[in-house]
């Protein structure tokens, strides 16, 4: 285990563009959750925390704190992508590695333009 996160590492470090794409997703992950939860307000009462065009409701209702499953959808999502990404540039899969890497910050930034919504929303109540 301790040899594979040691071989992991030398293949981010030699790799510049696949390196800077990974501090890169880690600064917007950073920067989204901090905005998600300034935006998030604890409340007693139930909170809008989900909008769907097909069900009965358009404006589902649940407790303040699954708002934060934005945020973890967010770590979830860098985390998970960023080490399928070193994983494929391990198996020669460069670009593709690359365009994933790219492809979660197209991600991390419709995620934020979603949530953001949604929660200013459960902000009045």
């Amino acid at each position: 285990m301790k040899q594979e996160i040691t071989t992991s590492i030398k293949t981010i470090m030699s790799d510049r563009w696949l390196a800077g794409l990974i501090v890169f997703n880690v600064i917007f992950a950073i920067i989204v959750v901090i905005v998600l939860a300034a935006h998030i307000k604890p409340r007693e009462t139930q909170v809008i925390t989900q909008y769907s065009a097909f069900g009965i409701t358009s404006l589902y209702r649940d407790y303040w704190y699954t708002l934060w499953f934005y945020a973890l959808l967010e770590v979830v999502a860098v985390v998970g992508h960023s080490i399928l990404a070193v994983k494929l540039v391990k198996l020669e899969r460069r670009h593709l590695g690359l365009a994933l890497a790219w492809g979660t910050i197209g991600f991390s930034a419709i995620l934020l333009l979603l949530a953001l919504p949604i929660l200013r929303i459960a902000s009045f109540g």
